[in-house]
C-alpha cells in the first residue's frame, strides 16, 4: 500500500467546482473492449477544464498464450500472433497512446489485478512504474505508482488574485492564502468474486469502515455504485457532536460481460452484464463537501 502524499490546486473562486474521475477496468484488447466508450470518457475529462482524474488498473487484458485464462476467441483483431510473446510492452504503450490526452489531469495510476499477475508471471515487476514515468514526461509532473491501494490528499486552497485554477503540484512549502480544504482519497483495485449487487456494496462499505478518508475509490467487480456513510464523533472539548461524511464509488468497466458472437470467461462464470463507464465526484471546496456522483 502507498501513502502518496498531497497534491495541492490553487483556486480563484468561492463557487469553483471540480470533479474527481476514477478509471479503471479497461481491459484492453480484450474483442469485448468498447474502446469507443472509452474515448468518450476519456474526451469528457480532456474537455473539461476543472477534471482531474485517477487510474485504479486493469487497463489491459494482459492475458498471454500461456495463461490458463487465455482463450483466442477473447483476443482483439488488434493484436496480431506476433504480438503475442510481448504483449506487456504492446499492451502499456497503447494503454499510454490514451492516457496522453489527459495526463497532465492525472492524479496517480495504480495497478489491478490483470497487470499484477502478468508483471509476477513474466518477471516484468517494473511495467506498470515504465508507464507512470513515460506519462509523467506529458503531463509535465510527477505521476505517482499508487500500487494496488493507496492514500493521498488534495489540498485546495482559494487564491482570490489569480483568474483560474493552478495544479495539481506537490510542494513541501504549501501557500498561506485564503480558505483550505482537505480532502482525502483511498483507491482500492478491489478483490473478490461476488455475483450480487448486495456483496459488491459489503465490499465497498468494508473499505469505508477500514480505512480512514473522505472518498473512496474501488473497481474491479464492474459495477457502478455508491455510499455515504457518515461517522458521528464531538468537536475537541467534547461538548458538540460533530458528523463526518465519507462517499464511496465504485467505478464501471469498458469490458462487456456478453458480447455477440463471443463467449468470455465472464459470461462462462455467470457473471452478471458490467455496468460501463467511468465515474466521477464533483467537489465543492467552499463548501468543503463532495456535492454529487456523476456517471
Amino acid at each position: 500500500m502507498q501513502a502518496s502524499g498531497q497534491w495541492h490546486i490553487e483556486h480563484p473562486s468561492r463557487g469553483d467546482y471540480f470533479s474527481i474521475w476514477s478509471l479503471a477496468d479497461w481491459h484492453l484488447f480484450n474483442a469485448a473492449c468498447l474502446v469507443d466508450r472509452l474515448k468518450e470518457d476519456i474526451e469528457k475529462i480532456r474537455l473539461d477544464p476543472n477534471a482531474l482524474w485517477t487510474g485504479v488498473g486493469d487497463y489491459a487484458e494482459f492475458i498471454s498464450p500461456s495463461d490458463p485464462r487465455f482463450n483466442p476467441d477473447d483476443v482483439s483483431s488488434e493484436v496480431l500472433a506476433s504480438d503475442l510473446g510481448r504483449i506487456g510492452p504492446k499492451y502499456i504503450k497503447a494503454v499510454l497512446d490514451l492516457m496522453r490526452p489527459i495526463a497532465h489531469k492525472c492524479l496517480g495510476l495504480g495497478f489491478g489485478n490483470h497487470e499484477f499477475r502478468y508483471m509476477k508471471e513474466k518477471e516484468q515487476q517494473n511495467l506498470h512504474g515504465w508507464l507512470c514515468l513515460e506519462l509523467a514526461k506529458f503531463a509535465g509532473h510527477e505521476i505517482p505508482d499508487l500500487g494496488y491501494s493507496a492514500l493521498f490528499d488534495l489540498v485546495f486552497h482559494r487564491h482570490p488574485n489569480i483568474k483560474r485554477w493552478r495544479g495539481p503540484y506537490r510542494t513541501a512549502s504549501p501557500p498561506r492564502f485564503g480558505d483550505v480544504f482537505t480532502l482525502r482519497i483511498y483507491q482500492h483495485h478491489g478483490s473478490g468474486a461476488a455475483r450480487t449487487s448486495g456483496g459488491k456494496l459489503n465490499g465497498l462499505v468494508a473499505k469505508m469502515r477500514e480505512f480512514e478518508a473522505d472518498l473512496y475509490f474501488v473497481a474491479h467487480a464492474h459495477e457502478k455504485q455508491d455510499q455515504e456513510l457518515p461517522v458521528i464523533g464531538a468537536n475537541r472539548d467534547c461538548t458538540h457532536l460533530t458528523e463526518i461524511r465519507r462517499v464511496g464509488v465504485r467505478t464501471g468497466s469498458y469490458l462487456r460481460t456478453y458480447a455477440q458472437g463471443q463467449t468470455g470467461y465472464g459470461e462462462m462464470a455467470g457473471f452478471p452484464p458490467s455496468c460501463l463507464g467511468a465515474r466521477a465526484v464533483e467537489i465543492c471546496p467552499n463548501e468543503r463537501r463532495i456535492t454529487k456522483i456523476v456517471l
